[in-house]
Formats: structure tokens, sequence, C-alpha cells
């Protein structure tokens, strides 16, 4: 699978544990807790990705963004660490759990826009699709050691 069809999977992936919390009652606090868990390994695990494998494909590609696109894209991510960090450390019953939740949340959305939109359609452009899907094929290893680091790492 190409690399932007297993971001854009992440994406989907993401929003669903969200319709998950929504749907949830507000004082459903283990469940809202396990939910943005899996919330924050699923981002975790994507911003990996982005990280390690897409944007230094997209850089050595020779691509001409406009100035700033990149660094956007950058701070971006790293804003949606800052906002794991703190909902981390909040207590699920804690109001302040949701809020910063929900701003957690926007900064996602504000992120799959702008990752699907401008910087997924300059990777179909200069990134051949067959180097597209070798980017998938090393994200899906990554991820798969990934899965059995933390496999080992329980037995």
């Amino acid at each position: 699978m190409e690399a932007t069809q297993l971001l854009r999977a992440d994406h989907r992936s993401v929003r669903d544990l969200f319709k998950r919390m929504d749907d949830a009652h507000p004082r459903a606090y283990q469940t809202r807790r396990a939910l943005f868990d899996s919330i924050r390994r699923d981002v975790e695990v994507h911003l990996a990705a982005e990280i390690e494998y897409f944007y230094p494909a997209l850089r050595s590609s020779g691509a001409e963004f406009p100035p700033g696109v990149i660094r956007r894209a950058f701070e971006g991510l790293d804003a949606i660490r800052r906002l794991l960090t703190e909902v981390s450390l909040r207590d699920a019953r804690d109001p302040a759990f949701g809020c910063k939740l929900e701003e957690l949340r926007s900064c996602l959305e504000s992120h799959r826009a702008f990752a699907e939109g401008r910087i997924f359609e300059e990777a179909a452009r200069c990134l051949p699709a067959a180097v597209r899907e070798r980017l998938g094929s090393a994200i899906e290893s990554q991820r798969a050691g990934v899965v059995l680091s933390a496999m080992e790492g329980s037995a």
C-alpha cells in the first residue's frame, strides 16, 4: 500500500476513535481514558512514520514547496506531541482532560486537512508510485516491529 494511503487510513482510524469518545458517556472515565490511550498510541505511530519516512522522502525528492510549508507541517507535529503529553498527564475526571482532548482533536483535524490536501498532493506529484509503495512497505515494516516489541515487552 502506498504511504499516503496508509497515512490517510491512520487519519480515519483516529477520527473513528474520537467518534467512539463522543459516544461514550461523559462519566465513563475508564472508557474515555482507554480510548485516549488508543488515540495516543495510534497518533505516535503515525507521527513516527511521517517524521522517519514520509517527510525525509519528500525532502530528498527535490520537491519545490512554497517557503514555510514543511516548517508548518513540523510545527503542527510538535503541537500534536505537546497536546498528547498534556492530555496524558490529566485524569479523565478532570474537566481539563476534556478541554485538552478537544484541543488535540482540533489540532489533529488541522493536521489531517493540511496533509491530505497540500502535502499528499505534492507527494503524488513528485514521488513516483513505486517510491510511494516502497515508503508504504517501510512504514508497515516499522509498525510490525513496534507491535512485536510491544508483545515482547508484555511477555
